[in-house]
C-alpha cells in the first residue's frame, strides 16, 4: 500500500460499512510516514593534491536511503583557473547496494599560477621618481607624486585580481583551494561535499 503513497504522513483507516448481520465500524486511524528517496554521498578523502599539467583521482560512493531508484548526476564547481574535472561513470543509478563513481581533477601546466613577487617593474618606476623628484620645481614633484600613487595603485588592483608576477625559471607557489562536489538526483535531491585541492 505504502509503495503508491508520496513522500509525507498519510493518515490511514479501515472502514468497514456492515451487512444485514453485521454493524458497520471504522479502525483507529494510522498515520504512516512516508520518508522521500534519498542517498549520500562520500569521498574516499577530503583533500587531493595534484601537479600542474597532471591529474588526480579518487572514488566517490554514492549509498541509497530506502526506496531509491533515481539516477545522481555530479558536478564541480568553485574550480580554480585551468582546472577541470570529469566523472567516470558521469551518472549513477544506486539501488540495492551502493554506487561508485571516479572524481578525476586535472590541471593545465598554467594553472591558477602565481608567483612571490608583485610586478617587476613598480620598484624601478616608484625608484627613479623618487630620484629624479629631488632636483625637479615643486609643481612637477606634485605630478610626480601622483604618479607615484597611480602606480602603486595600479599594482595593488592587479595582485587584488589575482595577478602575479613569476620570474623566469621560478617555481610557481602552491595554490590550496576549496572545490565543492555536488551529486543531484531528480530536481529535489542534492547533496554538497567540499574537497580541500592543493596545485604544485
Amino acid at each position: 500500500v505504502t509503495s503508491s503513497l508520496t513522500a509525507g504522513n498519510h493518515p490511514i483507516s479501515a472502514v468497514y460499512g456492515g451487512d444485514t448481520n453485521y454493524t458497520g465500524s471504522t479502525s483507529p486511524v494510522l498515520n504512516q510516514t512516508v520518508n522521500a528517496p534519498e542517498f549520500a554521498i562520500a569521498c574516499a578523502s577530503t583533500w587531493m593534491t595534484v601537479a600542474r599539467g597532471q591529474s588526480g583521482t579518487m572514488m566517490m560512493t554514492v549509498t541509497p536511503k530506502g526506496v531509491f531508484n533515481q539516477t545522481v548526476s555530479f558536478a564541480c564547481s568553485n574550480l580554480p583557473v585551468g582546472v577541470a574535472c570529469s566523472f567516470t561513470p558521469a551518472t549513477v543509478m544506486p539501488q540495492a547496494s551502493p554506487a561508485t563513481t571516479a572524481l578525476t581533477v586535472t590541471a593545465a601546466p598554467t594553472a591558477a599560477k602565481r608567483g612571490g613577487h608583485g610586478l617587476p617593474w613598480t620598484g624601478g618606476i616608484v625608484a627613479a621618481i623618487c630620484w629624479f623628484g629631488l632636483g625637479i620645481p615643486r609643481r612637477r614633484k606634485l605630478a610626480a607624486v601622483l604618479l607615484m600613487a597611480l602606480v602603486l595603485a595600479l599594482s595593488a588592483l592587479l595582485a587584488g585580481c589575482g595577478f602575479h608576477y613569476t620570474a623566469p625559471g621560478q617555481k610557481p607557489q602552491p595554490v590550496v583551494s576549496v572545490i565543492t562536489v555536488t551529486a543531484t538526483a531528480g530536481t529535489t535531491v542534492q547533496h554538497s561535499m567540499n574537497i580541500t585541492l592543493t596545485l604544485q
